[in-house]
């Protein structure tokens, strides 16, 4: 009876064969630490999991990225063309993207939602650049007399001239 039962043996982990066009996908989506855009990102991603049939968990796997970041720009990659346009203009970056089709119900709502962000994101630019902030203060505008360090003790001053002297003997 006991040679009715096969030993059991642990599966080995088998490397997908890979046309000269996946693994030129996967090389650029790997690129060596050169930041790409989410959006060309995304269409990399799409062309393998919808021209090649490659799974979320093998581009995961061989793009060294993670599994939730894959399913991202799948996403990203089905949005509407509109949306699509604020990402190549610069006005919005993938993840307000990804935000707005998560509470957006129509394309129309997609479009508003990005144009008050966009608008948003360049009121807050132009307001920064107008108003210097207190780290760009000089402290030589500030009125002598007054700490810019706030609470805590105060400094101590320095006293060069009472050691110039010290280490002269008359």
């Amino acid at each position: 009876p006991s040679h009715d039962i096969k030993a059991r043996t642990k599966a080995k982990s088998v490397k997908p064969k890979f046309s000269d066009e996946v693994k030129e996908i996967f090389s650029q989506l790997k690129n060596d630490g050169i930041k790409m855009s989410m959006l060309k990102e995304a269409t990399l991603v799409h062309k393998l999991t919808e021209k090649h049939n490659i799974k979320p968990a093998v581009i995961q796997k061989e793009a060294k990225v993670s599994l939730p970041h894959v399913y991202n720009l799948i996403r990203l990659a089905s949005v509407p063309t509109s949306l699509k346009s604020y990402l190549r203009s610069g006005k919005l970056k993938g993840t307000d993207v990804l935000n707005i089709t998560r509470k957006g119900k129509s394309e129309e709502d997609f479009v508003k939602m990005a144009e008050k962000i966009a608008s948003s994101k360049i009121d807050r630019r132009l307001k920064e650049n107008r108003e210097p902030s207190n780290s760009t203060v000089k402290k030589n505008d500030a009125p002598t007399g007054e700490s810019k360090r706030g609470r805590g003790r105060p400094r101590k001053e320095k006293t060069t001239d009472v050691v110039m002297d010290a280490g002269r003997k008359e």
